[in-house]
């Protein structure tokens, strides 16, 4: 055995500060391959995002026009205003509420939508055009109000023989728009008539059309508010039968 002297160690202490450091390295190292070969446990996993997949326009009503072949979705608590000239959607009618306006046009010429636009007096009028859009397949010309003037959207566009033309300052014109379609002609029911007497008219608040008798309808068309209707006076409108159809004349 060496003889311990001041300044040294003896040689059992240094075997068993060596034992003692060599037992912490081998901990460290296997503490450390384990961790490596370990999965995460997950402890920092981000949860998924919830994104809302609702329909804003679930429980929207759908409005056909057979005459121009159309139809379209508008909220349910707006108002359908009908008459000659247009099909209006109102959030309040008979006041400066958000509207929807669909103009039909006939379009003889078969002109593009700008050319029948710059025949129109609105053609003239300072708006501002904007991008174009497609609505239902056709491409659609955009012109915006002025920024200090009533706010209105115009869209124009063509299709077949008609032009058709859209006054908007709705919240909901692009979920309107997007809902535009053009739909099948009605075919007409051969037959269904011989004479004049054979046809009888269906009212709504707004107007009149003509159906063969044996039709048993009775309303032309429920929901529907106009501050005149056109079949007020029945002289001036008739039930004809022509080409074997029911018709409205118009005296």
């Amino acid at each position: 055995m060496m003889k311990s002297s001041r300044g040294f160690v003896s040689v059992p202490v240094l075997i068993i500060i060596l034992a003692l450091i060599a037992g912490a390295t081998a901990y460290f190292v296997r503490t450390e391959s384990q961790l490596l070969q370990t999965p995460s446990s997950g402890v920092f996993s981000i949860p998924s995002l919830s994104i809302s997949t609702k329909d804003e326009t679930a429980g929207w009503k759908t409005y056909r026009n057979e005459k121009y072949s159309y139809s379209i979705n508008h909220p349910s608590d707006y108002t359908l205003q009908v008459s000659r000239t247009a099909d209006c959607f109102a959030a309040k009618p008979d006041s400066d509420g958000p509207i929807f306006c669909i103009f039909p046009h006939e379009n003889s010429k078969n002109l593009s939508a700008r050319e029948w636009w710059n025949t129109q007096e609105e053609g003239s009028s300072s708006l501002i055009e904007a991008n174009p859009i497609e609505v239902a397949g056709e491409q659609a010309l955009v012109f915006e109000s002025e920024p200090d003037s009533f706010p209105m959207t115009n869209i124009i566009f063509t299709h077949g023989d008609k032009v058709f033309v859209i006054d908007s300052n709705t919240p909901y014109e692009n979920e309107m728009l997007s809902s535009f379609k053009f739909i099948p002609p009605q075919t007409p029911t051969l037959g269904e008539c011989q004479q004049d007497s054979d046809c009888k008219l269906i009212y709504s608040s707004c107007g009149c059309e003509s159906i063969p008798k044996s039709n048993l309808q009775t309303i032309l068309e429920e929901d529907v508010v106009c501050k005149r209707n056109e079949c007020s006076e029945p002289t001036l409108v008739v039930p004809v039968c022509r080409n074997n159809r029911c018709q409205r004349n118009d005296k």
